[in-house]
């Protein structure tokens, strides 16, 4: 599905290649073309209950965790898989550097009743292998692995930020935090979450004193990395994502998306996946795009900006 201003995108990305270079130009720059247009929109085809996570693999497939029909699937080319079923409200998703997917579960948020599962794909195997990681969490809504395999768990309920250890046992309440709705690691193995009650986002240092990045975020449901290792936040009540500036204290909003958006998560191409809670969707923007070059075989990068006084899509 592609929104009305596609009809005219081709039309304006022709025009801003034209003005690149001039056939016959024995060298030339490809400098980013920002085309004044909307992202193109596309709905994944998915049936959905309650999706509240989603995590672009490093083979570029799509994994949801749908909370409402307890299972995790797959998507990639048009082809869609479920990883796991019979699960107990499915939240938190990462993957370590094996390929090996893991999900936390919330367990309706009871004391010491969630739990976190290794998904992996043993050779020779068509299913997906489970591997219980904890099961004594306590509303556990996600979670992050570091290149050590340490897992990193927020537990909502319990109001904390928990760790699994590489062999295994558990470091409960690392650090102190209300509400933790979601937790990312970056490529230095900087620790950072998100607070729903209090509308914060904090780094987590060794120490475990929790440091505030910004605030003002109205019910921040997701964190993730773009492309460039930038934090961005999903601010579910205000219906917006934010760019955080941890220098300047504040975020900017990037996108205004439709009420329900909950989780989000970047391909390597900058382009992004979200999921709808209300309106059962997962649904991919491309804002930036790779053409080919009309006087070499080298490529132009293009980028819509989109009008931000509207909906995205």
């Amino acid at each position: 599905m592609f929104n009305r201003s596609t009809l005219a995108l081709a039309s304006l990305i022709a025009v801003s290649i034209a003005a690149v270079g001039f056939a016959g130009e024995p060298r030339h720059h490809h400098p980013e073309q920002v085309i004044n247009s909307r992202p193109v929109i596309s709905l994944l085809p998915l049936e959905l209950d309650q999706p509240r996570r989603v995590l672009v693999r490093k083979d570029g497939s799509v994994v949801i965790s749908d909370w409402g029909a307890g299972k995790v699937v797959a998507h990639k080319s048009g082809q869609t898989k479920v990883l796991a079923d019979d699960l107990d409200q499915p939240s938190g998703l990462a993957e370590d550097a094996d390929g090996n997917i893991y999900v936390s579960l919330y367990a309706g948020g009871e004391p010491d009743k969630g739990g976190v599962l290794q998904l992996s794909q043993l050779p020779g195997l068509k299913n997906w292998q489970r591997q219980t990681m904890a099961s004594t969490l306590t509303g556990p809504t996600d979670i992050a692995v570091e290149a050590s395999g340490r897992i990193t768990v927020a537990e909502y309920t319990a109001n904390r930020i928990s760790q699994i250890r590489p062999d295994g046992s558990l470091e409960v309440g690392i650090a102190k935090l209300s509400t933790p709705s979601s937790v990312v690691v970056d490529r230095e193995g900087r620790l950072y979450a998100t607070s729903s009650k209090t509308g914060t986002v904090v780094s987590i240092p060794s120490s475990g004193e929790p440091i505030v990045l910004c605030d003002g975020l109205n019910a921040p449901s997701d964190l993730a990395l773009d492309d460039q290792d930038a934090l961005v936040a999903v601010s579910y009540k205000s219906r917006s994502i934010v760019r955080i500036d941890s220098d300047k204290k504040s975020f900017k909003r990037i996108a205004t998306v439709p009420a329900g958006t909950i989780g989000i998560a970047y391909q390597k191409d900058g382009n992004f996946v979200v999921v709808n809670w209300e309106l059962q969707t997962a649904t991919k923007v491309t804002n930036r795009l790779l053409m080919d070059c009309p006087h070499c075989d080298g490529k132009i990068p293009v980028r819509l900006k989109p009008n931000l006084r509207r909906p995205i899509f």
